[in-house]
């Protein structure tokens, strides 16, 4: 990870500036890349990317590593024409390179058996179930094996996730921050419990069948991941949030479907977008006050 974007930084001089043109404007275009091959207008699907999350987009190298994925899975959900051997191919090649953009990505790689299986209430019913019982065991996986080094070899590394690990948490957040924080999470959970009631109801059957359902089948179960983080016996929300941002692109792409296709009717559009606009005010507030209320 680290020889990637050292050699990014020593190609434009150490220019901060310019290192992050390459790496959010290479993020960017792949999400672009992406969003063709999902079929959907580029330019509606990019404004509602930074109408929704340009306070997430811009979070650190981790984006790059994101579209990266991202576009790698298309070729999973959206295989080649007559050609689904190479198709899968690209997608592993370009998942491993997400990987190593990000370490972190690897769990959220792990997630692409979700493609794979049906989804149906009972299917939904045992994922949560199944990720409820794997909380202790990412526990013991984060205790016993992450921190004490003998998982992840990389002492760089293993220092980055202690460090998360002590992270303390302010438990005496105000109902400000408290507020700020729930708006966020809804960007990423409501519109994928919104789609929930509408594939379960079958209304739109070529939802049911279309590459876009091996998408949210991702998506929802990135989204179970961030949720049994939090179950995991740290006092911080970085594990969790970190994982959370991940669902960003795809939570865009379906929203971008749902409203094209009728899914996502204009009146829970407009509400959507209004979350949206109240926690960008709630950052700017928080910007503003200098972290006063947090």
């Amino acid at each position: 990870m680290e020889v990637v974007y050292g050699l990014i930084a020593r190609l434009v001089g150490y220019n901060y500036l310019w290192f992050r043109v390459i790496v959010w404007g290479g993020a960017l275009a792949i999400f672009q890349l992406t969003v063709k091959r999902f079929r959907l207008d580029v330019s509606k699907t990019t404004f509602l990317l930074y109408i929704m999350f340009i306070g997430v987009f811009d979070y650190a190298r981790a984006t790059l590593a994101m579209a990266v994925y991202f576009y790698g899975l298309s070729y999973i959900c959206i295989p080649i024409r007559h050609d689904k051997f190479l198709s899968y191919i690209l997608a592993a090649v370009l998942i491993a390179l997400s990987i190593v953009l990000h370490r972190s990505m690897a769990f959220t790689a792990a997630m692409t058996v979700m493609v794979f299986l049906p989804l149906n209430p009972y299917v939904l019913f045992l994922m949560l179930v199944l990720f409820s019982f794997s909380a202790p065991i990412l526990n013991n996986i984060f205790f016993d094996y992450i921190l004490s080094g003998e998982f992840i070899p990389d002492e760089e590394l293993t220092g980055k996730i202690i460090g998360y690990a002590n992270l303390s948490y302010d438990d005496r957040f105000s109902i400000f921050e408290w507020i700020r924080r729930t708006v966020s999470y809804l960007t990423f959970f409501l519109p994928i419990i919104y789609l929930a009631f509408k594939i379960f109801r079958k209304k739109y059957h070529g939802f049911l069948h279309s590459s876009m359902l091996r998408l949210y089948k991702v998506t929802v179960g990135i989204l179970l991941l961030a949720v049994s983080t939090l179950m995991i016996n740290v006092e911080t929300f970085v594990i969790f949030y970190r994982y959370l941002f991940m669902a960003m692109i795809p939570v865009t792409i379906l929203v971008s479907y749902g409203r094209k296709s009728g899914m996502i009717s204009n009146r829970i559009f407009k509400i959507l977008l209004f979350i949206c606009l109240t926690h960008e005010l709630f950052g700017m507030a928080k910007l503003l006050l200098s972290g006063n209320l947090s």
